[in-house]
Protein backbone atom coordinates (compact mmCIF):
# COMPACT_ATOMS: atom_id res chain seq x y z
CA UNK A 1 0.00 0.00 0.00
CA UNK A 2 0.50 3.80 -0.83
CA UNK A 3 2.29 5.18 2.48
CA UNK A 4 0.45 8.33 2.45
CA UNK A 5 1.64 11.95 5.01
CA UNK A 6 -1.07 13.65 7.03
CA UNK A 7 -0.15 17.00 8.86
CA UNK A 8 -1.84 16.87 12.18
CA UNK A 9 -2.81 20.84 11.57
CA UNK A 10 -5.94 21.89 10.73
CA UNK A 11 -4.73 23.68 7.16
CA UNK A 12 -4.56 20.36 5.43
CA UNK A 13 -7.85 19.63 7.00
CA UNK A 14 -9.61 20.07 3.97
CA UNK A 15 -7.87 17.43 1.90
CA UNK A 16 -8.87 14.55 4.15
CA UNK A 17 -12.15 15.48 5.31
CA UNK A 18 -14.13 13.89 2.77
CA UNK A 19 -11.55 11.03 1.98
CA UNK A 20 -13.94 8.03 1.32
CA UNK A 21 -12.60 4.82 3.03
CA UNK A 22 -13.96 2.71 0.38
CA UNK A 23 -12.13 4.41 -2.41
CA UNK A 24 -8.51 3.92 -0.63
CA UNK A 25 -9.48 0.17 1.29
CA UNK A 26 -6.00 -1.75 0.03
CA UNK A 27 -4.63 1.10 -1.56
CA UNK A 28 -3.11 3.63 0.81
CA UNK A 29 -2.36 3.39 4.90
CA UNK A 30 -1.84 7.16 6.04
CA UNK A 31 1.10 8.01 8.02
CA UNK A 32 -0.02 11.35 10.94
CA UNK A 33 2.47 13.57 12.55
CA UNK A 34 3.50 16.97 12.64
CA UNK A 35 5.52 18.86 9.17
CA UNK A 36 9.24 18.60 9.92
CA UNK A 37 8.81 15.02 10.78
CA UNK A 38 6.76 14.24 7.91
CA UNK A 39 9.44 15.75 5.70
CA UNK A 40 12.09 13.93 7.46
CA UNK A 41 9.97 10.78 6.26
CA UNK A 42 9.39 11.53 2.54
CA UNK A 43 13.09 12.15 2.56
CA UNK A 44 13.77 9.03 3.85
CA UNK A 45 11.47 6.81 1.65
CA UNK A 46 9.10 6.05 5.10
CA UNK A 47 6.49 7.79 2.94
CA UNK A 48 5.06 7.92 -0.64
CA UNK A 49 3.02 10.78 -1.06
CA UNK A 50 1.83 13.63 0.94
CA UNK A 51 1.94 17.59 2.32
CA UNK A 52 4.88 18.32 3.11
CA UNK A 53 7.15 21.74 3.74
CA UNK A 54 7.84 23.85 0.72
CA UNK A 55 11.21 24.15 1.81
CA UNK A 56 11.34 20.13 1.83
CA UNK A 57 10.27 20.07 -1.49
CA UNK A 58 13.12 22.59 -2.35
CA UNK A 59 15.51 20.69 -1.15
CA UNK A 60 14.19 17.86 -3.34
CA UNK A 61 13.38 18.48 -5.92
CA UNK A 62 15.09 16.30 -8.22
CA UNK A 63 13.82 13.62 -6.11
CA UNK A 64 9.60 14.90 -5.81
CA UNK A 65 6.71 15.92 -8.27
CA UNK A 66 3.91 17.99 -7.20
CA UNK A 67 0.38 17.25 -6.97
CA UNK A 68 -1.45 19.95 -9.22
CA UNK A 69 -3.85 21.83 -7.20
CA UNK A 70 -2.88 20.94 -3.87
CA UNK A 71 -1.35 23.11 -1.18
CA UNK A 72 -1.54 25.37 1.94
CA UNK A 73 -1.36 28.65 0.63
CA UNK A 74 -2.03 32.47 1.60
CA UNK A 75 -2.38 35.41 0.21
CA UNK A 76 -1.39 37.95 3.62
CA UNK A 77 -3.11 36.23 6.50
CA UNK A 78 -2.37 32.87 7.26
CA UNK A 79 -3.73 33.26 10.85
CA UNK A 80 -1.78 30.26 12.06
CA UNK A 81 2.23 31.19 11.26
CA UNK A 82 2.54 33.71 14.13
CA UNK A 83 5.89 35.17 15.64
CA UNK A 84 5.08 36.34 19.24
CA UNK A 85 7.48 39.45 20.21
CA UNK A 86 8.31 40.98 23.51
CA UNK A 87 9.09 44.02 21.44
CA UNK A 88 6.89 46.16 18.88
CA UNK A 89 8.43 45.30 15.30
CA UNK A 90 9.47 48.91 14.45
CA UNK A 91 11.43 48.68 17.79
CA UNK A 92 13.49 45.61 17.14
CA UNK A 93 13.84 46.32 13.00
CA UNK A 94 15.45 49.72 14.62
CA UNK A 95 17.67 47.65 16.33
CA UNK A 96 19.52 45.84 13.69
CA UNK A 97 19.80 42.59 15.38
CA UNK A 98 17.24 39.87 16.81
CA UNK A 99 17.28 37.13 18.61
CA UNK A 100 14.36 34.28 17.76
CA UNK A 101 13.35 30.57 18.42
CA UNK A 102 11.67 28.79 16.00
CA UNK A 103 9.89 26.01 16.02
CA UNK A 104 11.15 22.64 15.24
CA UNK A 105 8.21 21.27 13.91
CA UNK A 106 8.51 23.78 10.72
CA UNK A 107 10.69 24.22 7.43
CA UNK A 108 9.08 26.93 5.37
CA UNK A 109 8.20 29.00 8.26
CA UNK A 110 11.52 29.19 10.11
CA UNK A 111 13.05 29.78 7.08
CA UNK A 112 10.73 32.40 5.73
CA UNK A 113 11.23 34.09 9.18
CA UNK A 114 14.71 34.47 8.10
CA UNK A 115 14.10 35.76 4.55
CA UNK A 116 12.29 38.33 5.74
CA UNK A 117 14.48 39.48 9.04
CA UNK A 118 17.87 39.55 6.64
CA UNK A 119 16.82 39.58 3.28
CA UNK A 120 14.29 42.02 3.41
CA UNK A 121 14.99 44.12 7.09
CA UNK A 122 18.29 43.56 7.03
CA UNK A 123 18.88 42.55 10.56
CA UNK A 124 21.50 40.45 12.08
CA UNK A 125 19.51 37.66 13.00
CA UNK A 126 20.21 34.62 15.45
CA UNK A 127 18.09 31.56 15.15
CA UNK A 128 17.11 28.68 16.92
CA UNK A 129 15.46 25.62 16.36
CA UNK A 130 13.23 24.86 19.81
CA UNK A 131 10.18 23.11 20.95
CA UNK A 132 7.05 25.04 20.81
CA UNK A 133 7.07 25.76 23.98
CA UNK A 134 5.97 30.17 23.95
CA UNK A 135 7.54 30.60 27.68
CA UNK A 136 10.39 28.72 27.21
CA UNK A 137 11.66 30.21 23.76
CA UNK A 138 11.00 33.74 25.38
CA UNK A 139 12.77 32.68 28.00
CA UNK A 140 16.16 33.78 26.18
CA UNK A 141 14.86 34.78 23.00
CA UNK A 142 13.27 38.40 21.92
CA UNK A 143 10.89 36.15 20.17
CA UNK A 144 9.37 32.93 19.13
CA UNK A 145 7.97 31.59 15.75
CA UNK A 146 4.90 29.48 16.48
CA UNK A 147 2.96 27.55 13.52
CA UNK A 148 -0.37 25.83 13.34
CA UNK A 149 -2.95 24.26 15.99
CA UNK A 150 -0.16 25.78 18.74
CA UNK A 151 0.28 28.65 17.49
CA UNK A 152 -3.61 29.46 17.23
CA UNK A 153 -3.99 28.18 20.61
CA UNK A 154 -1.26 30.53 21.98
CA UNK A 155 -2.96 33.26 20.31
CA UNK A 156 -5.75 33.21 21.90
CA UNK A 157 -4.45 33.21 25.27
CA UNK A 158 -1.60 35.54 24.39
CA UNK A 159 -1.08 38.67 26.47
CA UNK A 160 1.26 41.16 26.75
CA UNK A 161 3.33 40.16 23.66
CA UNK A 162 3.31 41.17 20.18
CA UNK A 163 1.93 39.09 17.95
CA UNK A 164 2.49 38.87 14.05
CA UNK A 165 1.22 37.16 10.95
CA UNK A 166 4.07 36.48 9.06
CA UNK A 167 2.13 35.44 5.90
CA UNK A 168 1.25 39.45 6.39
CA UNK A 169 4.69 40.58 7.05
CA UNK A 170 5.71 38.86 3.92
CA UNK A 171 2.76 39.80 1.50
CA UNK A 172 3.57 43.47 2.84
CA UNK A 173 6.93 43.00 1.13
CA UNK A 174 6.46 40.86 -2.15
CA UNK A 175 2.33 41.29 -3.01
CA UNK A 176 2.82 38.07 -3.63
CA UNK A 177 1.07 34.81 -1.72
CA UNK A 178 2.64 32.53 -0.03
CA UNK A 179 3.00 28.45 0.17
CA UNK A 180 3.70 26.98 3.02
CA UNK A 181 3.07 23.25 2.10
CA UNK A 182 2.98 21.45 -1.11
CA UNK A 183 1.49 17.91 -1.91
CA UNK A 184 4.15 15.83 -3.25
CA UNK A 185 5.12 12.42 -4.48
CA UNK A 186 8.62 10.99 -4.59
CA UNK A 187 8.97 9.76 -8.41
CA UNK A 188 10.38 6.57 -7.39
CA UNK A 189 6.66 6.11 -6.29
CA UNK A 190 4.98 7.78 -9.20
CA UNK A 191 6.99 5.35 -11.57
CA UNK A 192 6.37 2.41 -9.63
CA UNK A 193 2.77 3.21 -8.67
CA UNK A 194 1.06 5.63 -11.16
CA UNK A 195 -2.32 3.88 -10.80
CA UNK A 196 -2.47 3.96 -6.99
CA UNK A 197 -1.12 7.76 -6.69
CA UNK A 198 -4.01 8.59 -9.35
CA UNK A 199 -6.30 7.19 -6.60
CA UNK A 200 -5.35 8.96 -3.91
CA UNK A 201 -4.70 12.18 -5.89
CA UNK A 202 -8.35 12.38 -6.76
CA UNK A 203 -9.39 11.63 -3.11
CA UNK A 204 -7.71 14.49 -1.81
CA UNK A 205 -8.75 16.71 -4.75
CA UNK A 206 -12.33 16.31 -4.52
CA UNK A 207 -12.08 16.10 -0.94
CA UNK A 208 -10.43 19.77 -1.21
CA UNK A 209 -13.22 20.62 -3.46
CA UNK A 210 -16.23 19.65 -1.23
CA UNK A 211 -14.42 21.63 1.50
CA UNK A 212 -14.37 24.59 -0.24
CA UNK A 213 -18.37 24.46 -0.92
CA UNK A 214 -19.10 24.42 2.82
CA UNK A 215 -16.64 25.06 5.70
CA UNK A 216 -19.33 24.79 8.88
CA UNK A 217 -18.73 20.84 9.41
CA UNK A 218 -14.69 21.72 9.18
CA UNK A 219 -15.58 24.52 11.76
CA UNK A 220 -17.55 22.55 14.15
CA UNK A 221 -14.53 19.83 14.15
CA UNK A 222 -12.04 21.76 14.87
CA UNK A 223 -13.81 24.20 17.49
CA UNK A 224 -14.05 21.10 19.46
CA UNK A 225 -10.10 20.64 19.76
CA UNK A 226 -8.55 23.60 18.85
CA UNK A 227 -10.40 26.77 20.81
CA UNK A 228 -12.08 29.63 19.42
CA UNK A 229 -15.19 30.72 17.81
CA UNK A 230 -17.07 29.87 14.52
CA UNK A 231 -15.89 33.02 12.90
CA UNK A 232 -12.45 32.55 14.14
CA UNK A 233 -12.74 29.32 11.97
CA UNK A 234 -14.19 30.30 9.28
CA UNK A 235 -12.39 33.47 8.30
CA UNK A 236 -9.08 30.97 8.76
CA UNK A 237 -10.05 28.37 6.46
CA UNK A 238 -11.59 30.82 4.08
CA UNK A 239 -8.44 33.30 4.07
CA UNK A 240 -6.62 30.08 2.93
CA UNK A 241 -5.74 29.05 -0.79
CA UNK A 242 -5.74 24.92 -1.29
CA UNK A 243 -5.11 25.41 -5.49
CA UNK A 244 -1.47 26.13 -6.90
CA UNK A 245 -1.95 28.00 -9.30
CA UNK A 246 0.33 30.99 -11.35
CA UNK A 247 0.10 33.14 -8.23
CA UNK A 248 0.99 30.96 -5.92
CA UNK A 249 4.14 29.49 -7.84
CA UNK A 250 5.61 33.31 -8.60
CA UNK A 251 5.22 33.29 -4.55
CA UNK A 252 7.13 30.16 -4.49
CA UNK A 253 9.68 31.11 -7.09
CA UNK A 254 10.64 33.87 -5.58
CA UNK A 255 10.75 32.42 -1.63
CA UNK A 256 13.07 29.83 -3.30
CA UNK A 257 15.14 32.54 -4.87
CA UNK A 258 15.82 33.91 -1.21
CA UNK A 259 16.40 30.92 0.03
CA UNK A 260 19.26 30.14 -2.44
CA UNK A 261 20.45 33.90 -2.62
CA UNK A 262 20.68 33.43 1.66
CA UNK A 263 22.42 29.87 1.22
CA UNK A 264 19.64 28.12 2.64
CA UNK A 265 18.95 25.90 -0.62
CA UNK A 266 22.27 24.85 -2.69
CA UNK A 267 20.66 25.25 -6.36
CA UNK A 268 17.81 26.75 -8.23
CA UNK A 269 14.58 25.30 -7.78
CA UNK A 270 12.47 23.66 -10.43
CA UNK A 271 8.56 23.06 -10.09
CA UNK A 272 8.22 19.58 -11.61
CA UNK A 273 4.48 18.30 -11.78
CA UNK A 274 3.64 14.75 -11.73
CA UNK A 275 1.66 14.36 -15.05
CA UNK A 276 -2.20 14.11 -13.22
CA UNK A 277 -5.58 15.12 -15.21
CA UNK A 278 -8.07 17.21 -12.78
CA UNK A 279 -11.04 15.66 -12.19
Amino acid sequence: MLRVGRIDYANTLPMYFYLDARSLAGVAEFVSTYPAELNRKMAAGEVDMGPISSFAYGQHSREYLLLPHLSVSARGKVRSILLFLRRPLPEIRRQGRVRLALTNRSATSAHLVQILFRGFYGLEVEGRSHEPELRAMLAEHDGALLIGDEAIREAFRARGLFVYDVGELWFAETGLPMTYAVFAVREDTWKRRTASVEVVYRELLQSRRLSERDFRPLVEAVQGEVGGDAEFWHAYFSGLSFDLGPEEEAGLALYFSWARRLGFLQEDVRLRYASLASV
